[in-house]
């Protein structure tokens, strides 16, 4: 009864001490027992209360009945509140990344009681949990929505905590993928000689060589293939900018030139695939190769063209790692999410990671939480998965066809 909030435990001690007295019959004693009745009401208190408080300093006239006596113990146990700061703290309160939609819900009912806010009671518990939810995209699909009441809103976020665990639970194991062959030709021949534009079997028809009307990342030429590229290494004609880190837009945006990986071509190696839920209001996700502990994994990661920056929650990062947490490098970055409120970043990480047969370090903002890797919109068109159009050309209608001009309308 000594610890954490005096007066929610002083209501709980007010209620369990009805039923103890209903229970031995106390409240069919008459009125020359009430002395003795407060001589069990402080046995039962308990010995921390008593020596906290001791023994509470009852008054001869606060003695005379237990309502008198639970009375002056209130008032000396529990503090005067501040209406305005229970206030604040009702309407500041978010829901943290590892709290459930049950526990939010009565952590804010419990903050709605002590900031007496009256007949607005439960619309503005409603408000909280449609504004100060974990899931933007639930947040933006409420707020489109008209007449939602408290039980509603707690269904659908249950519904969508239970969409998210399963989601988490297919997407951090590496996932069963479809491969695009390294040469779909392969299979056809093995004893054709290898191609000197692409370095690979085929059929030799017109225009079945994969490298056609494609750059070398060498020495910059047309219709091969790195490598089968003839120049040395090192005499290129040209240098290339290489992407050393995907960084945050906040960074330098200043690169080191590091060689690139080598392994295949770009249309050789094998590609990820994009998943877009964005109709049924779910994310875009897309599937990427990360380096964990040695080892290449395919990881489902998030397309969010309207982040600054890339993260990942620490208890995905810790599942991916088997369930030990990396090392993890300070960070200087200050995230706040949809709605405004600050998240707290515990560090940066830095993960290789391929793409399209190149290799880059991707660094992540590591947030509390079990969030899978969301990129940023830089991170995302770096790596090919988003492509920007600065421009659109329209060319005018016929002015002499009304259809056109109705079509145009349309």
């Amino acid at each position: 009864m000594v610890d954490g909030d005096m007066e929610e435990n002083f209501d709980f001690f007010e209620r369990s001490w009805e039923e103890y007295v209903k229970a031995t019959s106390m409240n069919t004693w008459p009125a020359t027992a009430d002395k003795q009745k407060v001589s069990y009401l402080l046995s039962v208190i308990g010995e921390p209360a008593r020596k906290k408080f001791f023994n509470f300093e009852l008054t001869e006239a606060e003695r005379a009945t237990p309502a008198l006596a639970l009375k002056a113990i209130r008032e000396k146990v529990v503090p005067k509140r501040n209406v305005i700061v229970d206030r604040l703290e009702f309407f500041s309160a978010t829901q943290s990344s590892r709290e459930s939609v049950d526990e939010y819900s009565t952590r804010l009912k419990t903050l709605a009681r002590v900031a007496k806010l009256g007949t607005l009671n439960e619309e503005l518990i409603t408000y909280k949990l449609i504004t100060s939810n974990k899931w933007p995209q639930l947040r933006s699909k409420m707020l489109a929505m008209t007449d939602l009441t408290l039980e509603k809103v707690v269904d659908m976020c249950r519904a969508e905590e239970i969409t998210a665990k399963r989601s988490q639970d297919l997407a951090v194991p590496e996932a069963e993928v479809n491969k695009v062959a390294k040469s779909k030709f392969r299979r056809k021949s093995q004893q054709l000689p290898l191609c000197k534009f692409c370095g690979d079997e085929h059929d030799f028809t017109k225009g079945s060589c994969p490298a056609l009307g494609k750059r070398c990342r060498r020495c910059n030429g047309k219709n091969h293939f790195e490598k089968a590229c003839r120049v040395k290494r090192g005499s290129s004609k040209k240098s290339s900018r290489k992407v050393k880190e995907v960084k945050d837009e906040s960074e330098s945006e200043e690169e080191s030139d590091v060689d690139a990986s080598s392994e295949d071509s770009s249309e050789e190696f094998e590609i990820g695939k994009i998943i877009d839920n964005s109709d049924k209001g779910g994310s875009v996700s897309a599937e990427l190769e990360l380096k964990i502990s040695d080892k290449w994994r395919k990881v489902i990661s998030e397309l969010d063209t309207g982040a600054n920056t890339s993260l990942i929650g620490q208890d995905c990062l810790v599942k991916l790692y088997g369930g030990k947490c990396p090392s993890l490098f300070p960070s200087k970055m200050r995230l706040q999410s949809f709605g405004g409120n600050p998240i707290k970043v515990l560090g940066e990480v830095k993960i290789p990671c391929r793409r399209s047969g190149r290799k880059y370090r991707l660094v992540l903002q590591v947030v509390e939480g079990a969030h899978r890797p969301l990129l940023s919109a830089k991170v995302s068109r770096v790596l090919g998965f988003v492509k920007f159009c600065k421009s659109v050309c329209f060319g005018g209608p016929d002015s002499t066809s009304p259809d056109k001009l109705l079509k145009v309308y349309r």
